[in-house]
């Protein structure tokens, strides 16, 4: 039998208790208990009042109304799913819009004012879920063209909600998008970077038991293993909310790495990995070679030059094109490899992998030789820490004629 949220954690359970009482506007929350209580012409006269006061009009246009607007024509006859629907405001719009919409949420009586709403509008073909397990997300399809979380998602530890984002990704057919508004790190760093369990307390009141940043990197890890790719991100509400639009590439060939050429053939001796040397601008970098290739720390900067490897052109007797072809592991931050021009102020071509991403086999396009200096390996992570990444081989191919 699959465990009961109640337990799985205590913050769960805390959580389905903090979020009976629903925000109704920005500045007033009632009990969901209390609205259920009206009969439908009372339910619908208090639920549009929120509403309008959240999407209509200069203050509501700025808290839903920009978003409602920037997706619902897109929804037009797509299978959404909203979680934590609260009120249900957003999931109502875009079923008005032609989405066929499923409702979830931890706490019952939310899912029943929005059944009871979906009920009042007419709307017809929406599904309903109160969620005591996360396991129930799997009970669902699995060919949802959005998830849709407007500042839910971000108030349990990750440690916990990792296995219900993970479910979520599930839901999304390859191209589907994860849609999530929380809060940036600039507004926890901002308030103080208080510890998260004081934060929930701090953004959202007494009772709230966790509060939890997001940006793309996060939000990406938290969904893995599914692999995911950032369309758009924005903050708004001067600062106080972000949005986070992800696309699932899983299995989609658009996203995935271009092969080399056919006619590529390795050039084995222009490139020795056991060459690879730290850069000597930086000395906080760090570098181990071993059987399994070059493991390199860098530099905190986020422009910190750590490893360079020089190309034996004297070996070389073909032209251009050529492919640098790495097979590379990120296991902190983020990394550039790029091919570093003569004169050290610009790159030629270059890539970035991040933690995020996993092992990652990708290549280079190099045209010439003749202005590249090295190729070289950097520092691109902008939280001020030292990225540590394992380059496991570092191969030159060329398509050219050979001399």
């Amino acid at each position: 039998m699959a465990q009961r949220i109640s337990e799985i954690d205590p913050t769960l359970l805390r959580l389905r208790e903090r979020w009976e009482t629903i925000p109704f506007s920005d500045e007033v929350r009632k009990p969901a208990a209390e609205l259920l209580a009206f009969d439908d012409a009372s339910l619908e006269e208090q639920w549009e009042f929120a509403r309008r006061t959240t999407s209509e009009g200069r203050v509501g246009f700025g808290i839903r109304g920009w978003y409602q607007l920037l997706y619902q024509d897109w929804v037009r006859g797509r299978k959404i799913l909203d979680i934590g629907t609260g009120l249900g405001i957003d999931g109502v719009h875009f079923a008005g819009c032609g989405a066929r919409t499923t409702f979830v949420d931890v706490v019952p009586t939310n899912v029943e004012i929005a059944r009871r709403i979906c009920r009042i509008k007419r709307i017809s073909d929406a599904q309903f879920l109160v969620l005591n397990d996360i396991a129930d997300l799997d009970t669902l399809d699995g060919d949802y063209d959005a998830v849709f979380a407007f500042g839910s998602l971000l108030h349990a530890p990750p440690s916990i909600a990792k296995a219900e984002f993970a479910a979520l990704a599930r839901r999304l057919k390859t191209r589907g998008r994860f849609i999530m508004h929380a809060y940036p790190r600039s507004r926890w760093e901002r308030e103080g970077a208080l510890p998260f369990t004081e934060w929930g307390t701090k953004t959202d009141g007494v009772g709230t038991p966790w509060a939890e940043w997001y940006d793309v990197a996060k939000l990406r890890r938290m969904l893995a293993p599914a692999r995911f790719e950032a369309l758009m991100y924005c903050e708004y509400r001067g600062g106080d909310m972000n949005a986070i639009d992800l696309i699932k590439v899983d299995d989609a060939p658009e996203f995935a790495e271009a092969p080399l050429p056919r006619a590529a053939t390795p050039l084995p001796q222009a490139l020795d990995l056991e060459s690879i040397r730290v850069y000597d601008c930086w000395p906080e970098s760090a570098l181990v070679r071993d059987e399994l290739g070059a493991e390199i720390t860098t530099a905190p900067a986020p422009w910190a030059f750590s490893a360079e490897l020089v190309i034996d052109r004297s070996r070389l007797s073909t032209s251009g094109p050529f492919f640098l072809q790495f097979d590379v592991v990120v296991e902190r931050g983020e990394i550039g490899i790029a091919a570093l021009h003569v004169n050290e102020s610009e790159f030629i071509a270059e890539r970035r992998v991040s933690a995020d991403d996993g092992p990652v086999v990708a290549h280079l396009e190099l045209a010439s030789l003749d202005d590249v200096k090295a190729i070289i390996v950097r520092n691109t992570c902008r939280d001020g820490l030292r990225s540590r990444a394992r380059l496991r081989s570092l191969v030159l191919y060329t398509a050219g004629v050979h001399a």
